[in-house]
């Protein structure tokens, strides 16, 4: 016995609706259509951009002036002004050296300085008149020289009771104390220079010819907690001779050091700028397709096709890399959705903008 099929015809428009959705998402699916496949996917559009290279290494600050001071002479320490840890002005007097002697010497040598001068006048008009012989005319000017000599002798002497400082620096802690007895050579204390000061580093001699004078170095202090506390310096000199171990060479730069918040001897993370390129190619890193050791990434072209591509990769920084070989400024590459991606894929994209465009280099570690 046939069972009858009995169709509510009120429900005959929806289901027809059904079947004309099923069949269009078949369609753009490729299901059983005939349509291409259409894939969303991410993109970038490659522009001109700046890339900054920079060598990341270890500075070192140094002095341009620091000297030991210490007594030439022996003798007892009368006088003492060291402000220890504090600053001082070129020529501040630092110690005096006992100097009843050389004070009494210095004046026995000017009382026979002033003998000798006149005699020696004496003996010139002397001579003049033909009273006496060249003889005894020479022998008054060799009186004369000689004690003007020792004079200065003495003068010298007497200066050297004194020590000062050479120049403008911050003192040390003191060596000796009043009342002591020094021999020459005797460490006083030490003078350094701190403001400005030298940042000493090294970088690999490939990058010399991209160097020059008066160029800005980014540095800071490794003893600085806060690591965005970035300062400047200016090269002021490039060592021409290079490292026969390391292949490196010294370059010193210039620290405004006028709060006098470093010291020497301390070290800094040093950020020198070596290249800075107008042509660029940087692309996020999420474009990149691994295959073996060589790497790809996948073009849409003008008619919206996917097409791999072979690339070279530079340096890589922030989520972004460059590449040196394969692509061209004005291209867009796929950034997210290339898993589903094949070679002459029809893509739909929308655009991915990246963050950074810094990349680094290492010089030398830390």
């Amino acid at each position: 016995m046939k069972k009858s099929i009995i169709i509510n015809l009120n429900i005959l428009p929806f289901l027809i609706c059904i079947m004309f959705l099923t069949g269009c998402s078949s369609h753009r699916e490729g299901g059983h259509g005939h349509g291409p496949l259409e894939i969303g996917v991410e993109t970038y559009l490659i522009k001109a951009q700046n890339s900054s290279k920079t060598i990341d290494t270890i500075g070192e600050f140094i002095s341009p002036q620091s000297t030991i001071l210490s007594t030439e002479i022996m003798g007892t320490v009368s006088y003492l002004d060291i402000p220890e840890g504090r600053e001082v002005e070129k020529g501040h007097i630092i110690a005096k050296i006992e100097d009843s002697v050389s004070v009494a010497e210095l004046k026995a040598e000017k009382a026979k300085l002033e003998n000798s001068k006149e005699n020696f006048k004496r003996m010139e008009g002397l001579y003049k008149e033909g009273a006496i012989s060249r003889q005894a005319y020479d022998d008054s000017l060799e009186d004369y020289e000689t004690a003007k000599a020792q004079t200065e002798r003495a003068e010298s002497i007497e200066l050297k009771n004194i020590i000062t400082s050479p120049f403008q620096g911050i003192l040390s802690l003191k060596k000796v104390s009043l009342g002591a007895f020094v021999d020459p050579g005797d460490e006083i204390v030490r003078v350094t220079q701190i403001s400005p000061l030298n940042l000493v580093f090294s970088i690999p001699e490939k990058y010399l010819q991209e160097l020059k004078l008066n160029q800005t170095v980014n540095f800071y202090p490794s003893s600085s907690d806060k690591k965005d506390n970035v300062k400047k310096a200016r090269i002021t000199a490039i060592d021409p001779y290079i490292d026969a171990d390391t292949r490196a060479i010294k370059i010193q730069a210039e620290v405004n050091n006028s709060s006098q918040d470093i010291l020497p001897g301390g070290f800094a993370k040093v950020k020198l700028e070596v290249k800075n390129n107008g042509n660029s190619i940087l692309i996020p890193e999420e474009a990149i397709i691994n295959e073996g050791s060589g790497k790809s990434v996948y073009v849409v072209t003008s008619q919206n096709n996917a097409l791999p591509k072979k690339v070279t990769l530079g340096k890589w920084e922030d989520g972004l890399v460059e590449i040196t070989n394969g692509l061209m400024i004005g291209e867009k590459v796929i950034t997210s959705g290339h898993q589903k991606v094949f070679p002459g894929a029809m893509v739909i994209s929308s655009d991915y903008v990246p963050i950074k465009n810094t990349f680094i280099e290492h010089g030398h570690p830390e």
